[in-house]
């Protein structure tokens, strides 16, 4: 059997990526942040077959990050009034996860935390 090849993660994207493991290197206390969508991100979104539509006018898209693990992070996207504020505690930017993400998200994070803590990573 051969080895599926990796898809390759442009540049633009890794480093939003990057951005959200320095913020949690910096906030070891933290375990969620909320920040604005980048566009590197939302082409990213596009290219796995999902879509962000054009926010509504006065909206943009934000980006809800849960950490699960160190390395280990979900995303779920909300559109919300552009003049929101993005510097918020670790329980608003929980709260604002917790009411964004779907079933699908919350099983994909038990799957991980399953597998992260039958690999010991937990």
């Amino acid at each position: 059997m051969g080895r599926r090849k990796m898809p390759v993660v442009p540049v633009d994207f890794e480093a939003v990526t990057e951005a959200d493991r320095r913020f949690f290197v910096r906030h070891p206390d933290r375990s969620h942040r909320v920040r604005h969508t980048s566009q590197a991100e939302m082409a990213q979104v596009t290219r796995s077959g999902s879509m962000l539509d054009a926010p509504m006018p006065g909206f943009r898209w934000f980006t809800a990050i849960r950490q699960v693990a160190e390395g280990v992070r979900v995303r779920v996207y909300v559109q919300a009034p552009e003049l929101c504020d993005t510097d918020v505690s670790e329980a608003v930017a929980a709260q604002i996860y917790r009411e964004v993400e779907g079933q699908g998200t919350r099983d994909l994070t038990a799957r991980l935390v399953s597998a992260l803590k039958k690999a010991g990573a937990m």
